[in-house]
């Protein structure tokens, strides 16, 4: 597992705070917790640090997701193509309230780019063809802000069809 990811550290955190959200398959719904603690770098700091912080929120977000979609030891598809309509809602648990729609969408940025397509340069796990507003699928955005002792700040990412 990439960027300190493991299955001990999620046991850790989850023991020490408890997850602020159940993940796992419900009603055809997949709900994936991506620990971190979330921020972005628009117009802050060199192209390098922004390229880092992405990458990294990819492929934990990759490895969550990789994580529930393999039970036992083989690969299982989707239940779902690429190409049909999903509405996917990004919950930011942070310590300080994010301003406006805008800051939230970047923030869940590179979370949203590890649903998208895989390509040579992209590292998507194939659950969306397209991210655009276009694409038929739902983007929703919510931040809930703690500052208990021991929380746990992340992005709660829930995927289910769209009707």
């Amino acid at each position: 597992m990439t960027a300190g990811v493991t299955r001990e550290w999620l046991a850790q955190q989850a023991a020490k705070a408890g997850a602020p959200v159940k993940e796992g398959w419900k009603d055809g719904a997949l709900t994936v917790f991506v620990p971190g603690a979330p921020r972005h770098f628009k117009g802050k700091g060199n192209r390098y640090t922004v390229s880092k912080h992405t990458k990294e929120w990819r492929e934990r977000t990759a490895v969550r997701l990789l994580e529930h979609r393999l039970p036992g030891a083989h690969l299982e598809p989707w239940p779902w193509k690429p190409e049909q309509p999903k509405r996917i809602t990004f919950t930011v648990y942070c310590r300080n309230a994010f301003d406006g729609a805008d800051n939230l969408r970047l923030v869940c940025s590179p979370v949203k780019d590890a649903l998208g397509p895989r390509g040579p340069r992209k590292p998507g796990m194939g659950l969306i063809d397209d991210d655009r507003d276009s694409s038929g699928h739902e983007f929703h955005y919510q931040q809930t802000v703690t500052r208990k002792a021991g929380s746990v700040y992340g992005i709660a990412v829930r995927i289910e069809m769209a009707t």
